[in-house]
């Protein structure tokens, strides 16, 4: 019974094993089965996610955060697909293991409640992830929706923006800034586009009229600076830079008022009044004389106007005062002086007196100077004392002025520095002139400037110091003014000396060279030269027309002896008969033989015709005895071999004489045609100098300052002398030398002061200009600027310390101001209404200067 009981157990333990067994394979099918489904599901859910993947991607930004959603849910699976694999390795353990199977079957069961909590989630993710996706779908069609609307309208908005690029003045270009643009062809073609522009939202027909609205206002604002008119101060300008008449002023304004629609200027009375009130013309005293004029081979009387400042003190004082409300009065200190240039100077008929002042930076600016007196004349010293005298004592008195600078009174000394040229300072120092045993009118040295006892440049010492003038020596000066004050006229000096010492032997070396024949090489002695041959050619002309005179009057006296032998019979006009043994008058058709003179022998005391002695030219020979008494001629025969014979002398004589003015002739023309002609090598240095800025005045010795300074640069005379073979003349390289001196003498003339080595280093540029002008041109006469130049100059400097400041140059200018203001008035006979129109023409130059409005560009 124990045994059936204990079988019953194991059977039972058998049974529940087995049961065990068998609810552990259906545990691990439905296992297999759950997960089997399990793995379907994610293998559907994967297919899901690539699907919202593949929609996801196609999707514009505005769904960004779905995709960042969708990332997420990808990373999830990541993780429940790990967990599976975790799964799977677990269930082939237990299958490998089953001596663990309860802990299996109850971590199974754990896990199959954990996978159940995972499927809900997943459930739920899956759902939510299904309701997502159809939010996409249904979101992702309304933005397709919306896509094509948008992309129509932009289409819409870019159609209508090309349309508008097209009538844009740009055409729809990125434009470049129009200050940058250099070329007027562009500048020209925005301009028209824009117009084209305006033209649409304007209207074809108003377009003319808004222009001109648009320029009138534009013209108006002072916003711009665009003007359809001048000011009264410019058209005051223009007037006087112009030198309007008013008449030429008349007809300009209504010239632009008809083709311009419009007056430029403002009204005449306006700029009249502004000339009437800028031209001090109450200042000054214009009187007239009567003065002997030559005109053509006629000397005439006529009236001339002579103009003098009443008060030149009050005059410089106004000038000074107006200089300095502008800023343009240069002083060092308070006590630095006034100074002043009193210039005078001879230009076309009118000798004219001039301040200008030295406190400034353009002191020789023509519209600067200050006019003090005008004459028609000469400017010696008999004209300037006659004319001028009061306009001198004006001067005299000037020691110190008071006027205001900026509103405050001042005072300051005066020094008055002469300057014009040689003869002017001559005349205002007493001195008698240039032709004077004593030139020069700085010092007592004497020499001798005229031929034939010139003094030459190569024995001349320049170094020899002279005593100053004692006031018995010169005339009352008209200037009280030391010697020393007075400024050499340095313009005069550089362009005298580059005319001669380098201009003229630089044609006088083209003339050499393009000759042929030897020449000298001066140009006086080349000129010299040529008068010469003039007159040789002169002297052979008269001889050859004498000789075939006597020629012609040989053969007809010839004719009149042998007429005479063949006639000798006939009856014959005794009355007309000389004493003569044979007389040929009674036998001459000719009407100037029988008008023949008579002489009478010394020999027999005949009375004979100058005919009859073969007297072929009375007013080249005369005869005192007769043929008789010197030949004893028996016939007429005798008298026919020696009249033979005189007719075959003198027609060698005339054949050697044609021979010789054929030749001179020849000489003088080619000669002639070097100064009328443009040969080669002159032809090359004139193209040279046209080049450089020395145009054809050069060959008229009208060098200007400008030109002169051009022609001494150091690249120019490279250029000028290359036009000559090296090897030309010995003195090319003395002239280098003396245009590198010269160029180095006009950098120091400007009016910069100098110092002491500035000063010593003038000097010694004048030395070695001194000794190279000596050893080039031995022979050239020493003339008082030469030595005003190498013996005062420097001593000047050292007491003034500027050579370029105050100098003639800028009187020079005035002379051609006004030479054009008296061509301008010339229909003005009054001599004293045109001397006023001058004079007010400068007083507004004056005022135009002194306000910083003129226009002249100093040298």
């Amino acid at each position: 019974m124990t045994d059936k009981r204990a079988m019953q157990t194991r059977k039972r333990v058998l049974d529940e094993d087995d049961e065990d067994e068998n609810r552990s394979e259906n545990c691990k099918r439905q296992l297999r089965e759950e997960n089997a489904i399990l793995t379907k599901k994610v293998t559907t859910l994967e297919t899901n996610l690539s699907d919202l993947q593949s929609l996801l991607l196609q999707k514009d930004a505005k769904i960004k955060f779905l995709e960042d959603e969708k990332n997420k849910l990808a990373l999830s699976q990541k993780l429940l697909e790990e967990k599976l694999k975790n799964t799977i390795s677990e269930l082939e353990q237990t299958n490998r293991s089953l001596q663990f199977r309860n802990n299996e079957i109850s971590n199974i069961r754990r896990e199959n409640q954990k996978k159940d909590e995972l499927n809900d989630f997943l459930r739920k993710q899956w759902q939510a992830s299904e309701s997502s996706s159809t939010e996409i779908l249904r979101e992702s069609a309304l933005a397709k929706t919306a896509e094509v609307q948008m992309r129509k309208k932009s289409l819409e908005m870019k159609n209508q923006l090309s349309a508008l690029k097209l009538k844009s003045p740009s055409g729809g270009a990125k434009l470049k800034k129009y200050g940058d643009i250099r070329k007027n062809d562009t500048k020209f073609a925005r301009v028209k586009r824009t117009l084209e522009c305006l033209k649409t939202d304007i209207g074809e027909q108003d377009l003319d009229a808004f222009i001109t609205d648009f320029c009138n206002y534009v013209a108006k604002n002072p916003t711009f600076s665009f003007k359809t008119c001048l000011t009264a101060m410019e058209s005051f300008v223009a007037v006087v830079k112009f030198k309007f008449s008013d008449t030429m002023l008349k007809d300009l304004k209504s010239f632009l008022t008809d083709h311009l629609g419009h007056d430029i200027f403002v009204s005449r009375k306006e700029i009249d009044d502004l000339k009437k009130l800028h031209s001090t013309i109450d200042d000054y005293d214009i009187t007239t004389r009567e003065m002997v004029k030559k005109v053509g081979s006629r000397e005439v009387t006529v009236k001339s106007a002579v103009v003098k400042a009443r008060d030149v003190s009050s005059l410089i004082k106004r000038r000074l005062e107006r200089l300095s409300d502008n800023n343009m009065l240069r002083f060092k200190n308070e006590s630095d002086p006034v100074k002043i240039g009193f210039g005078g100077d001879k230009g076309g008929s009118h000798t004219k007196l001039v301040i200008s002042f030295g406190n400034i930076d353009t002191p020789n600016n023509p519209h600067s100077l200050l006019l003090i007196g005008m004459f028609e004349g000469s400017d010696d010293y008999k004209s300037l004392d006659e004319h001028m005298a009061s306009a001198f004592e004006m001067v005299n008195q000037i020691t110190s002025l008071t006027y205001k600078e900026h509103g405050i009174e001042v005072t300051r000394p005066v020094l008055i520095i002469p300057n014009g040229d040689c003869k002017y300072l001559s005349a205002i120092l007493g001195h008698p002139g240039q032709a004077f045993s004593t030139p020069c009118f700085s010092c007592k040295l004497s020499w001798s400037c005229r031929a034939p006892h010139a003094t030459l440049l190569g024995d001349f010492d320049f170094s020899i110091q002279a005593d100053q003038y004692e006031p018995s020596d010169l005339k009352r000066p008209l200037l009280n003014v030391e010697p020393s004050s007075v400024a050499p006229p340095a313009l005069h000096f550089i362009l005298g000396i580059v005319q001669s010492y380098v201009m003229n032997p630089l044609v006088a070396l083209c003339n050499v060279l393009d000759y042929g024949d030897e020449l000298p090489e001066d140009l006086k002695d080349q000129k010299k030269m040529l008068r010469s041959l003039e007159q040789e050619q002169q002297e052979y002309s008269d001889r050859v027309e004498s000789l075939q005179c006597s020629l012609r009057t040989i053969d007809s006296l010839l004719e009149v002896v042998e007429k005479t032998k063949t006639s000798a019979k006939k009856t014959i006009d005794i009355s007309s008969k000389c004493e003569a043994d044979f007389c040929l008058i009674p036998f001459c058709r000719n009407t100037e033989f029988r008008h023949s003179d008579s002489f009478v022998c010394d020999s027999c005391n005949k009375t004979i015709h100058n005919v009859c002695c073969f007297v072929l030219d009375t007013s080249a020979e005369t005869s005192t005895t007769c043929l008789d008494c010197r030949f004893s001629f028996a016939n007429l025969e005798d008298r026919f071999d020696l009249l033979s014979e005189t007719r075959e002398k003198t027609y060698q004589q005339l054949d050697n004489d044609y021979d010789v003015l054929k030749h001179v002739k020849i000489d003088r023309e080619k000669l002639q045609s070097l100064f009328s002609e443009t040969k080669e090598t002159r032809k090359r240095l004139e193209a040279v100098l046209e080049s450089i800025g020395c145009g054809h005045r050069t060959w008229y010795q009208q060098l200007t300052g400008n030109q002169a300074r051009k022609l001494l640069r150091e690249e120019n005379i490279r250029r000028v002398l290359s036009v000559f073979p090296p090897n030309s003349s010995d003195k090319l390289q003395l002239i280098e030398d003396i245009m590198i001196d010269l160029s180095r003498i006009m950098s120091a003339g400007d009016n910069r002061e100098k110092t002491d080595e500035e000063i010593d280093e003038i000097q010694e540029i004048l030395w070695n200009l001194e000794s190279n002008m000596k050893t080039a041109f031995p022979s050239a006469t020493v003339t008082p600027k030469l030595h005003l130049l190498f013996a005062h100059w420097v001593p000047f400097l050292r007491i003034h310390r500027s050579l370029g400041h105050l100098t003639e140059q800028g009187l020079e200018h005035m002379h051609a101001i006004a030479n054009s203001l008296h061509a301008k008035f010339a229909a003005v006979t009054n001599p004293e209404a045109k001397a006023a129109l001058i004079v007010k023409h400068f007083a507004n130059f004056n005022y135009l200067f002194d306000t910083k409005q003129s226009w002249f560009k100093c040298e």
